[in-house]
């Protein structure tokens, strides 16, 4: 496993110590030297392989396009760290730490400008405790309640900043055009820049129009990084990508 390289990524959780000797957990297969823990990446036939690794334990596994640039707000954390409790990634998760609750994770990184958006469920003992953080912080995010049941409550939040104010609009465009066929360069930077004055929180009151923006401001909005959103795009539009550029 020596070829794959560590990504440095400041949403990398800390790595798990049982609270107890009995709990019969031990860390996993993935070694490379001394046991792997964070976000590794190597080439591939089609781009970029990458692998979230916790504890010694794959946790997900994706392939990308190599892209110049790493935006704020940004990482393949997002994506995983939100996961739905019931999804194959979660239960990855739980097994790679498994006293660690990740509900909170994605309101956390809201409050701590690690992500931009948020729609997701916590129990009503974090709820109080983010309404708290919110108020101490004065926090410009803001927050609702959609929804729930008798143990958890459905929230989605965001920050009021506008999408320009979080990005460098004109440096992703031509990221994209780097890796994207033009047809699909060109739609890409038409809505960017279409929704680049909306303040991300316009999407906390209209989860609708979150559904049906175009793959490179949805990606921003929900934290998930360029060149695995530049990937999809081509996948959905089933085309290939263009041939990468060496970036310096």
């Amino acid at each position: 496993m020596s070829d794959w390289t560590l990504r440095r990524d400041i949403r990398t959780p800390p790595p798990f110590r049982p609270s107890t000797p009995d709990l019969g957990w031990e860390t996993g297969p993935w070694t490379m030297g001394e046991t792997m823990h964070g976000l590794y990446s190597r080439p591939s036939s089609t781009g970029v392989r990458a692998v979230a690794i916790l504890n010694g334990w794959e946790v997900s596994s994706w392939t990308e396009l190599p892209m110049p640039v790493d935006p704020p707000l940004t990482s393949p954390w997002n994506r995983i760290l939100a996961a739905p409790a019931d999804s194959d990634v979660a239960a990855h998760l739980r097994h790679a730490s498994p006293e660690v609750d990740w509900r909170e994770w994605p309101v956390t990184a809201v409050l701590d400008g690690h992500l931009a958006y948020c729609d997701t469920s916590v129990t009503y003992q974090q709820l109080a405790a983010l309404h708290a953080r919110i108020e101490a912080k004065a926090s410009s995010v803001e927050i609702r309640v959609v929804g729930g049941n008798a143990d958890t409550v459905k929230v989605r939040m965001a920050t009021t900043a506008t999408v320009d104010e979080l990005w460098d609009i004109p440096a992703l465009i031509a990221a994209y055009q780097d890796v994207l066929p033009a047809p699909l360069a060109e739609r890409e930077a038409e809505a960017l820049l279409r929704h680049q004055h909306r303040p991300v929180s316009w999407y906390v009151d209209r989860p609708e129009d979150l559904a049906e923006v175009a793959l490179s401001v949805w990606g921003l909005i929900t934290g998930d990084n360029p060149a695995h959103t530049a990937l999809e795009i081509t996948r959905i539009a089933r085309v290939r990508p263009r041939s990468p550029q060496p970036i310096p």
